[in-house]
C-alpha cells in the first residue's frame, strides 16, 4: 500500500476515529516476573512467590537440578505464576 503509519492515523483523525495509543495509559510490557505483581503502575514483590523464590535458591544450591526443582515444587504444588503447575 505504500502509505505511511503517519497518513492513516491522520486521515483516520479526520473521519473522528482517535488513535486509542494518544490516551494515557498504564501498560506493562511482555509478562510480570515472578515474585512480583503490579500495582499502581509500579512492580510490587509479592510476599509469597517471593518465599518461593527462597526455596529454589535453597535447592539449587544443594545441588538440585533445575528439572528436580521443578519436581519438587510440583510435590509440594506450589502454583505458578498463572496458576498452573
Amino acid at each position: 500500500m505504500n502509505v505511511s503509519h503517519s497518513t492513516v492515523i491522520e486521515c483516520l483523525r479526520r473521519l473522528g476515529i482517535h488513535d486509542k495509543s494518544s490516551k494515557k495509559r498504564v501498560r506493562t510490557q511482555g509478562q510480570i516476573p515472578f515474585g512480583y505483581n503490579y500495582k499502581n503502575g509500579k512492580l510490587e514483590k509479592n510476599q509469597e512467590e517471593q518465599e518461593v523464590i527462597r526455596i529454589i535458591k535453597q535447592l539449587r544450591s544443594s545441588g538440585l537440578s533445575f528439572r528436580g526443582i521443578a519436581r519438587e515444587l510440583n510435590k509440594r504444588l506450589v502454583l505458578t505464576k498463572n496458576n498452573g503447575i
